[in-house]
This record gives structure tokens, C-alpha cells and sequence, in this order.
């Protein structure tokens, strides 16, 4: 029966589509951080790095969770994309970082 069913000339053609889709696809790097203004430079850097030697496209999106030094100057320096939260809660922020990332079929408004 699979036999019959794989020569299936319409069955074969939606096998050869599949197989000949190009498919597109962005690494998103999702950073959440709270005061890590010490750290966050290097990190950023280290990930960029890490992304374009291995020639992937990507994005490295940053989750500033109420911060109160220097993380978000710093993450916009390094070329991340800087989403901002009022308050200080990790699920809500990689919630919030998962959303709005740049393969989201619908991204919400504010990201």
C-alpha cells in the first residue's frame, strides 16, 4: 500500500516541493538581564562572534528587566535589539523576548 501510494504522481510531487523549499531561518539569541552592565558587553560580543563564524543569521535581542545601570546603552552599543520591562520577572521576560522575536509570525505591537 506505502508503495503504491509513494508513486502517486501527485504524492511525488509534493515530495519533491518539500524537498526543494528553501527555508530561511534566523538564530534569535535572547538575552534577559537585570544590572548586567559588567558582563553584558563581552557577552554580546562573544555571541556575535560565535553566530558569524558559523555563518548563521541572527538576531540578539536584549530584555532590559528594570534596570538601573548601564545594561541598555551598552546592549544598544553592541547592536542588540533593546525591548524594555517595567518590572523584574524571568518568565515574563523570555515571554516577552520569545514574542517579539524576528521569526514570530505576528509579532505585538511594541516589540
Amino acid at each position: 500500500m506505502r508503495d503504491s501510494l509513494a508513486r502517486h504522481p501527485i504524492t511525488m510531487r509534493r515530495q519533491l516541493h518539500r524537498s526543494n523549499a528553501i527555508l530561511h531561518h534566523i538564530l534569535s539569541i535572547i538575552v534577559p538581564a537585570h544590572d548586567e552592565a559588567a558582563l553584558i558587553g563581552d557577552t554580546l560580543v562573544s555571541m556575535r562572534t560565535a553566530a558569524e563564524t558559523l555563518r548563521l543569521d541572527h538576531e540578539i535581542i536584549v530584555v532590559d528587566g528594570a534596570c538601573t545601570d548601564a545594561t541598555a546603552p551598552i546592549a544598544t552599543a553592541n547592536d542588540a535589539r533593546l525591548l524594555h520591562l517595567a518590572h523584574r520577572q524571568i518568565a515574563a521576560t523570555r515571554n516577552t523576548q520569545y514574542r517579539c522575536r524576528s521569526s514570530a509570525r505576528q509579532p505585538p505591537s511594541g516589540c
